[in-house]
């Protein structure tokens, strides 16, 4: 696939799964080996452990808003920097909701083979998240 294909399928993935809710483009765009390298467990498919972060993350912060800011293709890879906004208005990591605004940011990198996302590497500012959602 062209790297210009393979963006598409990064924006088409993103904006379903994380603005829209759309959990069916988890079957649809993750391939059944789909590898997330934050995960060191391999008990569970790495493809339905996405799908329940997802539903987590909609479940602590309905109006959750990704944005992508830049998106750079070579190959198989596509990188995106991103930003994300929301309410925190349900329990998140054993926090009660705080009712609080939160701003995330962070950058992922993605593996697309014919058509899929097989691979998954993020970085971001999760703790200071945390942090501002009243962690300790």
């Amino acid at each position: 696939m062209s790297e210009a294909e393979n963006k598409a399928i990064f924006l088409q993935f993103y904006e379903r799964a994380w603005n829209q809710d759309d959990l069916s483009v988890v079957e649809e765009l993750l391939s059944l080996d789909f590898n997330n390298h934050e995960v060191t467990n391999p008990a569970m498919p790495h493809r339905e452990l996405y799908k329940q972060a997802i539903i987590e993350n909609r479940a602590a912060f309905p109006d959750w808003s990704l944005t992508i800011d830049s998106l750079i293709a070579e190959g198989d890879l596509v990188a995106a920097s991103w930003h994300a906004e929301a309410t925190h208005t349900g329990e998140a990591w054993g926090i009660a909701p705080s009712g609080k605004r939160i701003n995330m940011a962070g950058m992922t990198f993605v593996r697309v083979v014919n058509g899929k996302i097989t691979d998954f590497w993020k970085q971001d500012n999760g703790y200071v998240f945390w942090q501002e959602a009243g962690g300790k």
